[in-house]
């Protein structure tokens, strides 16, 4: 008996744009056969923005669980900036589970080609604190 392994057959990334802080990033994964994550702790999919790594956490109101789709969902932080496009590095466990729906059998990780080269993140850093600066005349390159 051959038992075929459970696979991610594509992977649906955020439209092209650009996001800032706060703005949601959110990758659909679609498996071969029906998936269920564990959700304590979560499955994610790591990001590369800008160099920097950042995490798209699975997200069961996206498309809920136990389905053929799996949704992620990242939350952009401030001082992210990357100008050519993100790049999504794994599909990583962070010590949960990806199994087909009602069996033992995990999904295989490979996730094929995904095109994120029109998402543009740019978020610098929050200004926080402006010093006003005293009351006088100032000259030239004061």
């Amino acid at each position: 008996m051959t038992v075929s392994g459970v696979t991610v057959d594509s992977v649906t990334a955020p439209q092209a744009g650009v996001y800032r802080a706060g703005d949601s990033l959110v990758f659909t994964l679609s498996t071969s056969h029906p998936v269920t994550a564990s959700t304590n702790p979560a499955p994610r999919l790591a990001l590369n923005i800008g160099g920097q790594t950042a995490y798209a956490n699975f997200d069961t109101s996206i498309h809920g669980n136990g389905t053929n789709q799996l949704g992620f969902k990242y939350i952009v932080g401030a001082g992210l900036i990357d100008h050519d496009g993100i790049a999504v590095a794994s599909l990583e466990l962070n010590g949960g589970t990806l199994k087909k729906t009602g069996s033992d059998i995990d999904l295989i990780r490979n996730l094929p080609a995904i095109n994120t080269a029109g998402v543009i993140v740019t978020s610098p850093a929050v200004i926080t604190n402006i010093v006003k600066p005293a009351a006088r005349t100032y000259g030239l390159g004061q």
